[in-house]
């Protein structure tokens, strides 16, 4: 037993299952062996208990129940002289414990704000943080939209007046906390199971997005626009400035049951500039423009069908108030603007991007992060670093003759797409030639061709680097993460935690064997030295190692990938 004590001081009582957690599964049904049994386990668990219960744990979630457990129970009571064996449940144990706590004022041993990851001999299991990736990404993407757009939103639409639909939010929340059972989320299941998790996730997602535009339709329905408008919500509790995917339709006929009319001229919008409350024009570009024929429903009549202008761009929308919006007016006219490029200072290379506050560059193999305010660089930023795993779902294990790869050297082409007043893409391809498969031993002889895509996006006013990473896998049992070769000279990392952020030491334990180098996060992990800093930021992605190489890197895992479920 022992006091587990959080990072704001609140305390609960903990029981630590001594021995796993099956340490009394499958009593002999021999009456002699069944007491031998009974008298290890409780001389093994005595000295470990400063209450005095303890507790045996009749099974495993492997097993079945033992279905004469009770009668074996009784039978070992009528021999036992100085306890007795009780058939509880967990509750009734933690009551036991509490009891003699108080009883006989035992002083349990307090654990101060100790995360308890001891992954000595893999006692937690630490790399089921990567196994099947792609849930923990759906995850992240289903509590987000709950948490930052479903939920926020419809509390402003209830605020003025409207509606707040909680009962399929709540039915949301219900649905995505199905796929929370430790072994399901962990993703060290048969794929059926899994399966099953991301039906589970996309119904939660087409759930949260429907009621999030219903509450922000009746909301819009309330503001007084002029003209057609692009109304932005900031669910969150500071200003914003952020570029933004906007879809812009102009419905060019009346809607029909049947093939929709060609499109009204006199409807048809050619080009037009984007003003803000104080009558300002917000840059913007146009990334497609084409006319398309699009459903138009309604809960109580026959889906109907028009032809639209689509306009699909991107906006900066400035200062949006802390948990409110802004309004911006789309106004019509003959030609499209010309933005100031001192609006938003910008300049591009052939190999560059920045926006005056960042910019990255591709040098040869490498490319360089340089923030221009404080005038540090990142050197091989984002570089993508491959090696073998002969692991399982539960655990990440190097072979014991591993063979590194990385991107640098192995860089296909690359370019700069998206030019425009708010925003550059930087798009860096790699043909990485890496081994097939993986065993204890090492790695195969034989390599396959495994094509990466990471793409550096800047956008106007951040000075934020935005990076994505797109991967074919075409071997098998290996891992994909990205580095940050930080320079920030450091002995610690500190990574979000629920509730907390915790800081951890880049060194293991001294002893600890078969471990998972990795460490756990939720949406961001950093670097400081009191000074500089560099923080990178996820989407779903709860694995990173700080290393203590000469360059202070960062890793963050991308993809790892296994055959084996356990074993």
């Amino acid at each position: 037993e022992f006091i587990w004590r959080g990072a704001d001081g609140s305390e609960v009582l903990s029981s630590a299952m001594a021995f796993w957690y099956n340490n009394f599964e499958r009593i002999p049904e021999d009456e002699e062996q069944a007491m031998e049994f009974l008298n290890g386990v409780c001389d093994r668990m005595a000295p470990l208990s400063a209450a005095g219960p303890l507790l045996l744990m009749n099974g495993v979630d492997h097993f079945e129940p033992q279905h004469n457990a009770g009668q074996l129970i009784d039978s070992l009571n009528e021999k036992l002289d100085d306890r007795i064996l009780i058939h509880s449940t967990l509750d009734r144990y933690i009551a036991a414990v509490k009891k003699a706590v108080k009883e006989h004022n035992i002083d349990i041993r307090v654990y101060p704000e100790a995360e308890l990851r001891y992954d000595d001999n893999y006692n937690v299991l630490a790399g089921t943080l990567t196994a099947r990736l792609y849930l923990k990404q759906a995850n992240n993407e289903c509590e987000q939209f709950l948490e930052k757009a479903a939920e926020p939103v419809n509390a402003f639409n209830m605020m003025a007046g409207g509606e707040y639909y909680s009962d399929f939010i709540r039915l949301a929340w219900k649905t995505l906390m199905q796929n929370h059972p430790h072994d399901s989320i962990c993703g060290c299941s048969i794929d059926r199971v899994h399966k099953d998790m991301e039906a589970r996730f996309s119904q939660v997602k087409e759930w949260t997005e429907r009621v999030t535009k219903k509450a922000a339709w009746q909301l819009t329905e309330k503001i007084d626009t002029e003209g057609k408008s692009i109304v932005v919500f900031n669910p969150l509790n500071f200003v914003r400035s952020e570029v933004l995917d906007v879809d812009l339709f102009y419905q060019l006929n009346d809607k029909t049951r049947g093939m929709p009319l060609p499109p009204d001229p006199a409807r048809d919008v050619q080009a037009f500039r984007i003003v803000d409350p104080e009558g300002r024009e917000m840059p913007f570009c146009v990334l497609d423009n084409k006319v398309e024929i699009r459903d138009i429903t309604h809960p109580v009549t026959l889906p109907m069908a028009a032809r639209f202008r689509h306009f699909r761009l991107k906006l900066l929308a400035e200062n949006v108030p802390a948990l409110g919006y802004r309004t911006f007016t789309v106004v019509p006219q003959d030609r499209w603007p010309v933005f100031d490029t001192s609006f938003v200072p910008k300049f591009y290379k052939k190999n560059a991007i920045t926006n005056g506050l960042v910019t990255v560059k591709l040098d040869k193999n490498s490319v360089h992060i340089k923030d221009l305010t404080l005038g540090k660089t990142i050197d091989n930023a984002g570089m993508i670093e491959e090696s073998g795993c002969h692991g399982d779902e539960y655990r990440y294990v190097a072979p014991a003759d591993d063979t590194v790869y990385t991107s640098l050297g192995s860089m296909k082409s690359f370019a700069v797409r998206d030019q425009s007043p708010v925003s550059a893409s930087l798009i860096v391809s790699y043909d990485m030639q890496v081994p097939e498969t993986t065993d204890a031993h090492g790695r195969s002889g034989r390599l396959v061709s495994c094509p990466v895509t990471v793409t550096y996006t800047v956008n106007a006013g951040s000075p934020r680097v935005d990076i994505k990473a797109e991967i074919e896998n075409n071997a098998e049992n290996h891992r994909f993460r990205m580095m940050f070769p930080t320079g920030i000279s450091s002995d610690t990392a500190f990574a979000e935690m629920p509730f907390d952020v915790y800081e951890r030491s880049k060194e293991r334990p001294a002893g600890w064997q078969n471990f998972n180098p990795g460490c756990a996060q939720k949406t961001f992990v950093c670097l400081s030295d009191g000074i500089d800093g560099v923080t990178v930021i996820n989407k779903g992605l709860p694995e990173y190692e700080a290393l203590t190489d000469k360059d202070s890197t960062l890793a963050v895992t991308l993809l790892r990938s296994t055959g084996i479920l356990s074993g």
